[in-house]
């Protein structure tokens, strides 16, 4: 039982949790820039059914962490899109070409404060609730973090 407790209490189960909320809190937002980026004809539609489509919100959600508008990349990328049945997954194409865009960019000046230094916050507006459940798995990382290190330098002196 105690490993299991330990398991679920685990840095990496923490950062895991908190990265499906964070994306889930993200949703609309993510919807609205795709909603409103000028996609070729018969793209737009078909993005949020692709099998790519929870890696395209990661990837935004990523852009955006490093201070950069994700709305200027999708201004810039959706029209080099190639629609068509014979061609790549939209939704896969986009996340190739926006992870390659936010690779080559510098961190601009709105960088996101990061969970335990690791993991972007995500960007308001999110629901009370959500913000909540945000707030418990940030000091339950960032407890275990520590915890981590103090176990990590205690057993440096051994």
């Amino acid at each position: 039982m105690t490993l299991e407790v330990d398991r679920h209490a685990s840095l990496s189960t923490l950062l895991a949790e908190y990265d499906v909320l964070a994306r889930e809190a993200q949703t609309d937002r993510g919807s609205t820039l795709l909603d409103v980026a000028p996609f070729p004809d018969d793209v737009a539609d078909n993005l949020f059914t692709r099998p790519y489509y929870e890696r395209l919100e990661a990837v935004l959600a990523r852009h955006e962490a490093t201070g950069n508008h994700a709305a200027v990349a999708l201004t810039a990328l959706a029209p080099r899109l190639t629609p068509g049945e014979d061609q790549a997954d939209p939704a896969a194409q986009l996340t190739t070409m926006l992870d390659q865009a936010t690779q080559k960019l510098r961190p601009g000046k709105r960088a996101r404060a990061r969970v335990a230094g690791l993991i972007p916050t995500p960007e308001e507006p999110i629901l009370d609730g959500m913000w909540a459940a945000l707030a418990q798995r940030q000091e339950l990382i960032e407890t275990a973090a520590r915890q981590l290190l103090q176990d990590s330098e205690d057993g440096g002196d051994a």
